[in-house]
């Protein structure tokens, strides 16, 4: 039997204590999202904004963006309708906030350039530590779990 927990994402205001002042906090703001794109790409959005709360505080919160479909995104991505230099705004909204049906609303600003996304090098940083080289002595906790596991592997039906 499989059980759920359901917990609703829709909370007008989040309740805070702050000392001996306790209360609801709302959100009363978001940094401005700016974010490139090349040419020909679809915009990657930030998954986690920074939300400014009533009380002072401030924490990320997770964003749903309005540019999901596949549609939307091949039109976003088509270099006649987004040629470079232009500027054009996603809709999206902060989940688990129900200032709106969907959530606290936003919006980023997207900026076309020429150029692609940088990509990560395949060049090592650093070289690889090589196993038979380490040596774990003594009666300690990475001893004692490793121990443990191997005792647990070694019980494994493998028939299976």
């Amino acid at each position: 039997m499989i059980s759920y927990l359901f917990i609703p994402l829709w909370i007008e205001s989040v309740w805070a204590e702050s000392g001996t002042d306790a209360g609801y906090r709302s959100i009363i703001g978001v940094k401005a999202i700016k974010v490139e794109s090349p040419v020909g790409t679809v915009p990657r959005l930030p998954y986690r904004v920074l939300v400014d709360y009533s009380d002072g505080q401030r924490e990320y919160r997770q964003v749903r963006w309005n540019n999901s479909s596949s549609a939307v995104e091949r039109n976003m991505a088509d270099s006649a309708v987004n040629p470079v230099g232009k500027t054009y705004r996603i809709r999206g909204y902060i989940v688990g906030d129900n200032t709106t049906p969907n959530g606290y609303p936003i919006m980023a600003e997207v900026e076309v350039v020429n150029g692609g996304y940088q990509t990560p090098s395949s060049i090592p940083k650093a070289r690889p530590l090589p196993l038979d080289k380490v040596k774990i002595l003594g009666d300690n906790r990475l001893t004692s779990n490793r121990d443990l596991a191997i005792d647990e592997i070694i019980s494994w039906d493998v028939s299976q």
